[in-house]
This record gives structure tokens, C-alpha cells and sequence, in this order.
């Protein structure tokens, strides 16, 4: 078993699988719009995918924009619903529905953080001034602090919450490794052993060495063989891909962390590991909260937010 010293890498199989778990027991249905006099739903073509993403605009176009990202089995209504129309007296509020997920086009392709951070990035060059407040929740703040460091100079205000999936990408290679393995009896009666030494051989080699995206996610056939081209199991296997061992000290915004004390997805000690490695951090713990705080601590939140 390949080992690291990274304190994003504890028990990674359990990540990746939590991860999509949480898509099986999180899922729900799409909530109704609440009335807002100042309110829009839009849809926008984008070129990432080459598709129309939904976006929810609210409040004053000429106040600060700030915009809302969801996370896995969810959308923008369902989300952010209890807290938008607070948010829309102070701000310029944008909640999209992610590519692959809710009202946005679907399809059997690369939902990666770094290009969800793109196809943010197109919206809000068409909607919204610069710098403006990013939140992300669950996979979404993973997605925001891609943003963040990827684009330092449009965020004014970075706030995260309960954000599973962040792994070196030595986990996320031996957590695909221990999940094929458990594959290979199915097809290949006997061959378990063997394999499994094969594959630790090869990833002592390749932990080390940088794993492009079009080798972990592989290529279109194999996304629907392997995830029957779902977008919410594709983003879920991209999640655990993503390393940030090498990224978060580029996020140079101020950044709040919340979580949720009895997050059972996101276990709060993965709080105090991102506000202990992002340079201007603060950690905001939510007691008896759990994963999900727009639902659990609404007014709680939009004041914290506010």
C-alpha cells in the first residue's frame, strides 16, 4: 500500500465512495422558484460543454454580484432557495444549475471542478461585475476554490462550505486501484491476487508522476461503461480526482470556511485542514449542523453570509 504524509488522504476509498453515496442518499426533487419581484431565470450557450447552463439572477444588477454554486444531486432552487431572497437585498445574486445537473443540458462528458470553473467564469463575464463573492457548497466549494485559484483576481469573497473530496491524487489512484480490484473476480475468477500486486507495482510508479484528467476520466466510451454516462456519477468521479496539494495556497481571497459540526459527509476536521492550508482563512463551525446548512440553519447562514 502506497503511503503519503498529505492530511488530505486519509482513508480514500471511503472519500470516493461517500462521494457517491451521496448522490444515491442526497438526491432530491426540484424545488418551485420562490416569487421574486426581481427575479429571472435565464439560459445561457457556453462553450465548455458546449451546451446551455440555467442560471437564477436576483436582486440589483448594479449591487455587488455574488454567485451560488451547488453541490452533487442538487441544483440552484433546491440549494439555495431559503437564502436567495435574503441575499437579493443586499446583493446581485447568480445561482446556476451546473452543467449535468438540474435544468441545464446533460450529457455523457467531462464534469470536472476546473471546467465547471470555466463555464462559471463565461457566465459571469456575461453577467456580472468584477470583483464578486463566490459560495460553494459540498462539491461546489470545491469548484469555488478551483475558481479562486485559478482566477485570483475576480473574487472579492470566498466563502466554502462542508467540502468532501479534497484528496491528493495518491489517494485517488489507490482508491480506483482497490475499486477495480474489486471488480476483477466477476470477470477474471482467480486472477484477484495477482492483479493486486500488478497494481501495486504499477502505482508505486505513477503516484508521483501527474495523471492528466483524459487518463482518470478516460474517454467517452469508458465514462459510459464504467458510469453509464451519468453527469451526477462523472462529476462525483472527477471530484475525487482533483489535487489541490499544490493549489490552495494560490487562493489568495478572503476566504470563510463553514461546516457543520455533525457533517457526516464532510467530517469538520477536513474544515480545520483547508483553514490551516488556505493562506487567508477562517474556519466558522456550525454546532449541531449537518452537511446541508441552507436547509438545516437558513437564517443562521444568510446572516453569516450577510
Amino acid at each position: 500500500m502506497v503511503k503519503s504524509n498529505s492530511p488530505f488522504i486519509s482513508r480514500p476509498l471511503v472519500w470516493a465512495l461517500i462521494g457517491l453515496l451521496w448522490i444515491i442518499l442526497a438526491k432530491t426533487t426540484s424545488a418551485g422558484l420562490p416569487e421574486l419581484s426581481n427575479s429571472r431565470e435565464i439560459w445561457i450557450k457556453e462553450p465548455v460543454f458546449d451546451g446551455h447552463v440555467y442560471v437564477w439572477e436576483a436582486g440589483q444588477e448594479h449591487s455587488e454580484a455574488i454567485v451560488l454554486v451547488h453541490g452533487i444531486g442538487s441544483n440552484a432552487s433546491n440549494d439555495w432557495q431559503p437564502l436567495v431572497s435574503a441575499l437579493a437585498s443586499k446583493f446581485h445574486v447568480l445561482a446556476l444549475d451546473l452543467p449535468g445537473f438540474g435544468r441545464s443540458d446533460k450529457g455523457n462528458l467531462l464534469y470536472s471542478p476546473r471546467n465547471y470553473a470555466a463555464v462559471i467564469r463565461y457566465v459571469a463575464d456575461l453577467l456580472v461585475r468584477r470583483p464578486f463573492s463566490l459560495v460553494g457548497h459540498s462539491m461546489g466549494g470545491v469548484v469555488a476554490l478551483r475558481y479562486a485559484a485559478s482566477y485570483p483576481e475576480d473574487i472579492r469573497r470566498l466563502i466554502v462550505m462542508d467540502v468532501p473530496g479534497i484528496l491528493h491524487r495518491a489517494a485517488y489512484t489507490q482508491s480506483l486501484v482497490d475499486t477495480g480490484i474489486q471488480m476483477v473476480p466477476a470477470f477474471y475468477p482467480g486472477q484477484k491476487q495477482s492483479l493486486s500486486r500488478l497494481a501495486e507495482d504499477l502505482l508505486d510508479q505513477i503516484v508521483t508522476k501527474p495523471i492528466p484528467d483524459t487518463l482518470i476520466l478516460y474517454s467517452a466510451w469508458a465514462r459510459e461503461k464504467i458510469l453509464q454516462g451519468d453527469p451526477e456519477k462523472i462529476a462525483a468521479f472527477a471530484l475525487v480526482t482533483e489535487d489541490f496539494s499544490n493549489l490552495l495556497d494560490k487562493v489568495e481571497a478572503p476566504t470563510l470556511i463553514i461546516w457543520g459540526t455533525r457533517d457526516r459527509v464532510a467530517p469538520v476536521r477536513t474544515g480545520r485542514m483547508l483553514v490551516s492550508t488556505l493562506p487567508h482563512a477562517r474556519l466558522k463551525l456550525l454546532e449541531g449542523v449537518g452537511h446541508v446548512p441552507m436547509r438545516e440553519y437558513p437564517r443562521g447562514l444568510t446572516r453569516i453570509i450577510l
